[in-house]
């Protein structure tokens, strides 16, 4: 019995995961800075990687402005 209970949240747990990847896009996200990364080819790989993900956080549109003043960020 122990194992069908370890089964049902390790289901859970995958699925509560699924759902997060989703949400954010982290599928998609994470595919096109592989893309990137590897037709730019650089020499320093986490570097451009950081450098990569901090662009993303920045907004860099008006209406990317728009919705995290909305957002309340």
């Amino acid at each position: 019995m122990a194992s069908s209970s370890s089964n049902l949240e390790e289901d859970e747990s995958l699925k509560g995961c699924e759902f997060y990847v989703q949400k954010h896009n982290i599928q998609q996200i994470l595919k096109e800075c592989i893309v990137n990364l590897c037709i730019a080819k650089p020499d320093r790989p986490m570097k451009f990687l950081r450098e990569h993900f901090e662009k993303l956080e920045k907004p860099t549109t008006t209406a990317s402005k728009r919705e995290y003043v909305l957002q309340g960020i």
